[in-house]
């Protein structure tokens, strides 16, 4: 029986290393590779040369991790067990036409763990110790870029550095949307602990900012502020060099979009308006239109109420008076710059004081002459007409005196002007002769010496 037993254990032990053989084989058979994770996340990449953006903030969507195809990486998704940076950035590259797969464009090494160059800019070309770096939301990150896990959301930026004496830098807004001639301000932050960077010179478009001919640079609080006329979509960068002029700065980035500002563009004028002799104030500037039409710098009408003021009116004076209607701009609608006057001026005519229709040739002659007696005519400068008038109705001026009649104004005997006809009216009206005046002038002989070419006194002319 023991040697039974004996037998027994012999074969189980001989069994267990038989079975134990096999298995190591086929092992390797039975083992299922382990799945790779599943992903779905959107990363924003930004890609910064050393004096330019290569690739803009590009939101990249991430469902597959496979890199298998990609020279340099050759990594199937079952290699990862979370998404890379090294991901995102593939796929920014392709949706900014640069193509991953070529090595003149796209250099990686160490399964896809160090980045050589991008778009044609390679490791130490600038420098001994130029490269390629990368942070995660503005932090440094001490991993390569197929090592580091990033997840849903965050932001990859790779940079390109000439030393490591460089400044990681960003602004606090990367996006803005404003208004044409709208200030606004950017903070620079930098560094591991984000404080703010002086000094660095503002580029808009990688071109200097400047204002009144200097270029901007941002203040002790890193602080710049813009204002931007143009419409359109604004690239907002900084850079700082030392004394060597070397760049310092890593390149921060904001988008700004500067929106068209409607403005005001034309006013639509009114029209003239009459009132009658006596018409009151208020009642003319009632008569004046409520409204009038602007129209903004989209070609959109607009309909605006109009306060006016009447300047200097007179309702018993007949004549032309100047008003003004100023509105206040809608809602929508923006003032210039420089700014427009939001005002419209139009005329008021005060009429003649009609004649009663039942006042004759008598009367009216009557007044005429009553006015002119109350207000007596001066001199011949300013008032021969009345005086030939008043003559002319059989008034009787030879009994009046005027300071005029017995002093010689002093115009010569030959003018182009119209003096000696004025005097020659105004004293035959008050009964003297213009034949012999002041000192034995002969206005009449001096007249007839004109030559015809002075000939111009109204349609009446010098004869």
């Amino acid at each position: 029986m023991c040697r039974i037993y004996k037998d027994f254990i012999k074969k189980s032990i001989s069994f267990m290393i038989v079975f134990s053989l096999l298995f190591s084989f086929i092992a390797p058979a039975l083992t299922f590779a382990e799945d790779a994770p599943s992903v779905d996340a959107t990363i924003t990449v930004r890609i910064e040369g050393y004096k330019k953006t290569i690739i803009p903030p590009t939101e990249v969507n991430i469902k597959d991790l496979d890199l298998s195809d990609y020279p340099g990486i050759e990594k199937k998704a079952e290699d990862y067990n979370s998404l890379k940076p090294i991901h995102a950035i593939v796929k920014a590259l392709e949706q900014n036409d640069i193509d991953p797969k070529d090595k003149n464009q796209f250099h990686v090494g160490w399964d896809g763990n160090y980045i050589h160059m991008i778009a044609g800019l390679r490791e130490m070309e600038i420098g001994p110790m130029s490269g390629w770096m990368y942070h995660v939301n503005n932090q440094h990150v001490n991993q390569g870029v197929g090592d580091y896990k990033i997840e849903d959301g965050q932001e990859v930026v790779m940079f390109y550095i000439k030393d490591f004496n460089h400044i990681y830098s960003w602004f606090d807004q990367q996006s803005l949307n404003v208004n044409q001639h709208e200030d606004f301000t950017l903070k620079l932050n930098g560094g591991q602990g984000g404080s703010s960077i002086e000094g660095a010179t503002i580029l808009v478009n990688n071109e200097e900012y400047k204002k009144d001919g200097k270029a901007v640079k941002t203040n002790s609080k890193g602080e710049a502020t813009f204002n931007i006329e143009e419409p359109g979509t604004y690239h907002i960068s900084a850079s700082l060099k030392n004394e060597n002029g070397d760049i310092t700065l890593v390149r921060p980035y904001a988008s700004v979009k500067v929106n068209e500002l409607i403005t005001i563009k034309t006013i639509e004028e009114v029209e003239d308006i009459e009132v009658d002799f006596g018409t009151k104030k208020e009642k003319a500037l009632s008569s004046l239109p409520s409204t009038t039409t602007i129209i903004d710098s989209q070609n959109k009408k607009h309909l605006v109420d109009l306060n006016w003021t009447l300047l200097d009116y007179k309702e018993d004076k007949a004549g032309d008076y100047d008003a003004f209607g100023t509105f206040i701009l809608p809602q929508d609608v923006n003032q210039t710059r420089p700014e427009t006057t939001l005002e419209i001026k139009t005329k008021v005519t005060v009429k003649e004081k009609p004649i009663p229709a039942n006042l004759n040739l008598e009367e009216a002659l009557n007044k005429t002459v009553q006015y002119y007696k109350d207000n007596v005519p001066s001199d011949p400068f300013s008032d021969w007409e009345a005086f030939v008038g008043l003559w002319g109705v059989g008034e009787d001026l030879s009994n009046k005196n005027y300071n005029w009649q017995s002093v010689d104004p002093g115009f010569d005997q030959i003018i182009f002007g119209n003096d000696h006809i004025r005097y020659i009216f105004s004293l035959l009206s008050i009964g003297e002769d213009p034949s012999n005046i002041w000192a034995n002038r002969n206005l009449f002989a001096e007249l007839s010496k004109h030559p015809e070419e002075y000939d111009a006194f109204g349609t009446i002319g010098k004869h």
